[in-house]
């Protein structure tokens, strides 16, 4: 059996954020994030599509 996946590899999945872009400490903070709210976040990225691309520093993580 698997191990459950982590938080940013369930928002890496799903298109929500690159976590190139993320020191340890920002992963840190991200994998404290619970299961319901991470639920939302990926259920807004579906409802809002795709983040444009551009360069690593530009591309939104997440509509602000």
């Amino acid at each position: 059996m698997s191990s459950p996946k982590t938080n940013v590899e369930l928002l890496e999945e799903a298109g929500v954020l690159e976590p190139a872009h993320f020191s340890p400490e920002d992963i840190k903070v991200i994998e404290s994030i619970t299961p319901e709210e991470i639920a939302v976040l990926i259920k807004l990225r579906k409802k809002l599509g795709p983040a444009p691309l551009a360069t690593a520093n530009q591309r939104p993580n997440f509509p602000v």
